[in-house]
């Protein structure tokens, strides 16, 4: 199972310039699910991941975190990482 957490704020700038992207990735990836966390409406939870700065992206693998990423990126890029983590290249 794999799940996105895409950590994000109504404030921020980038995280509503990826917005539309992982909407896109939300239909053209079903067996992926994907969660979208407000910090300022979550902070418990923004603090249980350690998340410092907007956006951040945790993917998890079979409930482990294996790999997060902040700041925006490009489609290609999100899918590439996605991919990797699905195809097992962060399996420990």
């Amino acid at each position: 199972m794999i799940k996105v957490m895409r950590f994000t704020a109504p404030w921020c700038a980038p995280c509503k310039m990826i917005a539309p992207i992982f909407k896109q990735l939300q239909e053209e990836m079903p067996a992926v699910t994907f969660e979208t966390v407000d910090v300022d409406a979550s902070p418990d939870l923004a603090t249980q991941y350690k998340v410092r700065s907007v956006p951040t992206i945790i993917i998890f693998k079979n409930d482990i975190d294996v790999v997060s990423l902040t700041g925006a990126n490009s489609k290609a890029g999100y899918t590439e990482l996605i991919n990797d983590v699905i195809n097992g290249k962060f399996d420990k």
